[in-house]
């Protein structure tokens, strides 16, 4: 793939801009149509970013800070960058402020500034972002891991082809108003997607509901008291443990049927929660496939790779323990 000159700059938290630059389009899946003769070239920018870890971690991307490497979880399912020290790695520290987790709990943090900041093969500039409390002292691949890159690092009409089965993302911009061959660009129907919860209609056990995409987080979860509506019965499963803010307790059960989309997975491992209120689709279902995000249309794509995913048991941002059990 060619190298593209890329720019950060700020755009809300932080905007990642891919400029045009007549360079070949990197092969990737995202993008893999041809566009017609006479039509201009559909992809104004973009990169291929591999992922580090392996089977069993959520996505984590190489970064550096100052030059010196690092590595950050990305999930577009987080809006704010999130900061954490690691070592010798810190972030000043700014104003306090409020952030709600998941499980409708807050944390404080801090604003940061940072002057030369890169993800993967991206140029160092400036970003803005949140440092967490605590310490982290976790390492993927000899890098420290240092926190979370979320959707406020991206322009509104970025494009992110998220392929965990095939250990890589995409960042691309393309020309989408004026570009025929936009609409040939990924197979299938898109689903609709909220921009502020970054959400999507999906069924469980044939019931529709909404459900929050969460790539970073190990299972997917199903509130507890959603649970008997959507067919979910209390089978006495493994007890479970995740830490968002806090630690929130729950039950590993099975659902028959989920649809996302046009994608059918049977016998899907959920976790049924107390303190939670939104459904949550986490890595066990993003492992087994392509997910592409078009946050300016508001569009998301599911294409099923395998019907197996690696058991969730490595690395992620928001830790799932389960008790008296390995994880299914």
């Amino acid at each position: 793939m060619s190298a593209l000159p890329v720019l950060l700059s700020r755009l809300g938290v932080l905007g990642l801009s891919l400029l045009a630059c007549g360079c070949t389009e990197p092969d990737v899946s995202a993008v893999r149509a041809t566009t017609a003769p006479g039509e201009a070239p559909c992809m104004l920018a973009g990169t291929q970013i591999p992922l580090l870890g392996g089977p069993g971690d959520s996505p984590l991307v190489a970064v550096t800070l100052h030059g010196q490497p690092a590595a950050m979880f990305f999930s577009p399912g987080f809006a704010p960058v999130l900061f954490r020290r690691n070592g010798g790695l810190w972030f000043p520290h700014g104003r306090t402020t409020d952030l709600q987790t998941q499980d409708g709990g807050y944390n404080t943090v801090w604003d940061t500034h940072l002057r030369d900041f890169a993800i993967g093969p991206l140029e160092p500039a400036p970003i803005d972002g949140l440092v967490l409390p605590g310490r982290e002292t976790r390492s993927v691949d000899g890098r420290p891991i240092i926190g979370v890159v979320g959707r406020d690092a991206l322009v509104d009409d970025a494009v992110v082809d998220l392929d965990i089965p095939r250990r890589r993302v995409v960042l691309a911009v393309l020309r989408k108003p004026r570009c025929p061959a936009y609409r040939r660009l990924l197979d299938g129907s898109p689903m609709q997607m909220r921009r502020d919860l970054l959400s999507v209609m999906v069924s469980v056990n044939g019931h529709a509901v909404r459900a929050v995409l969460e790539p970073d987080l190990p299972v997917s979860v199903i509130p507890t008291p959603l649970a008997a509506g959507l067919g979910v019965a209390d089978e006495g499963g493994h007890s479970v443990r995740t830490e968002y803010g806090a630690r929130v307790r729950g039950r590993r059960e099975r659902v028959a049927l989920l649809a996302i989309g046009e994608t059918r997975l049977h016998d899907v491992a959920f976790d049924v929660e107390d303190g939670v209120d939104q459904v949550m689709l986490g890595l066990d279902i993003f492992a087994r496939g392509e997910a592409v995000f078009d946050f300016e249309a508001g569009q998301f794509w599911f294409h099923l790779l395998t019907d197996h995913a690696p058991p969730p048991t490595g690395l992620h941002f928001n830790e799932t323990r389960v008790a008296h059990a390995a994880v299914q």
